[in-house]
């Protein structure tokens, strides 16, 4: 399970962590294109750490009863707080909209790598959230006797 999370974080991280092609111009001032390289990245974040998790519950459930409630449990805070989650993180692109407007004025000529950065650093943040309850499984799973 573990090599799963890892495999999962390594390719979603070289995803973030990849700069946009071809790279921002300093002279574009167009949110747009930002707004769905993050939009891309967090459902492309959501489908893989969706299915980890399913995955995981599936294990759990089939490991042993106390770590199948453990997996019921989960999926019930799933169904109570992933669309909170959800509609919080959707607000994110705003605040990295005003952050590429604070950029841009002291830095006319050299705001893109400066902005590729706090996008690449708020979606890896996310990426961290995202990934703490699957975290969380496992470490039950590994720490449950067998």
């Amino acid at each position: 399970m573990s090599a799963e999370l890892q495999r999962v974080r390594a390719t979603l991280t070289q995803a973030i962590t990849t700069p946009p092609q071809p790279p921002t111009d300093a002279r574009d001032t167009e949110f747009a294109p930002h707004h769905q390289r993050h939009l891309d990245q967090q459902r492309r974040m959501e489908m893989s750490v969706d299915a980890l998790r399913d995955h995981l519950r599936q294990t759990l459930a089939a490991t042993s009863p106390r770590l199948a409630q453990l997996a019921a449990l989960g999926a019930t805070l799933d169904q109570m707080f992933g669309g909170r989650e959800q509609k919080l993180l959707a607000g994110v692109p705003a605040s990295l909209k005003t952050r590429l407007e604070q950029l841009r004025q002291p830095h006319p000529d050299t705001w893109p790598p400066l902005f590729e950065h706090d996008v690449q650093q708020a979606l890896l943040a996310e990426l961290d959230l995202r990934l703490q309850p699957v975290i969380g499984m496992i470490e039950a799973a590994n720490s449950a006797p067998h």
